[in-house]
């Protein structure tokens, strides 16, 4: 699996402009494969990351609280 981040926070904690990635809170990544999604997830759910923005069609993944990101 290739993983590709398109963004979280700067060093100080800052986000400008996103009002999601404060502190480090959030992580952007390119879309996954579900299978690989989970694979992620579930390795990420040993960090404590257990919140996933997803879109509308996304399935629910396991280790992860799927929540609808409103424009």
């Amino acid at each position: 699996m290739q993983l590709t981040t398109t963004g979280s926070c700067f060093t100080e904690g800052s986000c400008f402009p996103s009002a999601e990635h404060v502190n480090g809170k959030s992580i952007d990544t390119l879309y996954l494969r579900d299978v690989d999604e989970q694979k992620f997830i579930n390795a990420m759910h040993k960090f404590y990351f257990n919140k996933q923005i997803t879109g509308k069609n996304k399935k629910k993944f396991d280790n992860a609280t799927q929540e609808i990101k409103m424009q």
